[in-house]
């Protein structure tokens, strides 16, 4: 996987929202708070349009956008404004020939997974999982996530390693223990679990998969597991780190949580299963670099270097 170029204080980045709306206050208030970090920021049309249904724009003009966003020569990097609902419509749009001759900086998360997914499929170039202007910095970016932000962006491309830690009172449980290596691919749990069977997934052979959600119950979460599991996925995969499971609830009168689901179903795993790295829907949040290669080892997670060949100048 190619590693896009790093971005630098001046550089050009245009908010976008492929997926549902935001307010015009709140664009601006994204636009202060990036300006703010050094960047040039242009608003995109897709988070002042009128409101289509529940998305932020019809179809087209969001996948529009978001083709002429990587096309534009001008624009170093794209932010996604937030997730929601409705970037997977946008998935039969987009001009995947054109975006692989074009990497840049691509941030998001949540429904953001879909293009994730898709464009480590088929564009071949190293995409951003990390923190969003209207969901993480409405009142500025706070020091963890801003360090890994600036951490992950500057070391894929300088082509070094870095093991991720948390921040110092929240602990990383090794449910499953073992060595792997692999590039790293995966995103919010349900959006990923949804392009099973789809031309979007890509191949999960030998890759580090990574799951956050939100909103979600114990026995939806195991459902989505057994997703994997019966689409060989799991057999497949090397290994897999869960992150923030935000909201996600108890199966009802029991005490039984998201985390004890994860000890149950990997218990008797020959694979390293990691659970609790801070990412995913969460204040603080770090920023994983999709496509990289990576290692899980000592109930860690950390980059693998990269060639030299593989940065894009």
């Amino acid at each position: 996987m190619r590693i896009p170029p790093i971005l630098k204080k001046g550089d050009q980045i245009v908010l976008i929202a492929p997926s549902s709306p935001v307010t015009k206050e709140q664009a601006q208030n994204c636009q202060t708070q990036l300006e703010e970090m050094g960047f040039r920021v242009q608003i995109g049309k897709s988070c002042t349009s009128k409101l289509h249904e529940y998305l932020a724009g019809n179809d087209f003009l969001r996948a529009k956008e978001l083709n002429a966003a990587f096309a534009n020569e001008e624009i170093q990097g794209i932010f996604c404004i937030r997730g929601g609902y409705g970037a997977t419509r946008l998935l039969k749009l987009l001009d995947y020939e054109m975006i692989q001759k074009h990497p840049k900086v691509f941030l998001g998360y949540s429904d953001i997974t879909c293009i994730h997914l898709a464009l480590q499929k088929y564009c071949d170039f190293v995409t951003y999982h990390g923190p969003m202007p209207a969901s993480n910095m409405q009142n500025g970016i706070d020091n963890y996530s801003k360090k890994w932000l600036d951490t992950i962006l500057s070391i894929s491309y300088n082509c070094e390693s870095i093991s991720f830690e948390n921040p110092d009172n929240i602990k990383i449980e090794e449910v499953s223990k073992g060595i792997a290596e692999g590039i790293l691919c995966g995103g919010n749990l349900a959006l990923f679990t949804s392009l099973i069977g789809t031309d979007y997934l890509p191949d999960p052979e030998g890759k580090i998969l990574f799951f956050e959600d939100i909103y979600e119950s114990v026995p939806r979460i195991n459902r989505m597991l057994d997703q994997l599991y019966h689409s060989k996925i799991l057999e497949k995969c090397s290994g897999v780190v869960f992150g923030d499971f935000a909201e996600c609830s108890n199966i009802e009168d029991t005490s039984f949580s998201v985390r004890d689901l994860f000890r149950e179903y990997f218990s008797h795993w020959n694979k390293p299963v990691l659970v609790g790295l801070q990412f995913g829907h969460c204040v603080p949040t770090t920023t994983l670099p999709m496509g990289m290669k990576a290692k899980i080892e000592n109930a860690s997670l950390s980059t693998v270097p990269v060639s030299i060949a593989d940065k894009i100048c």
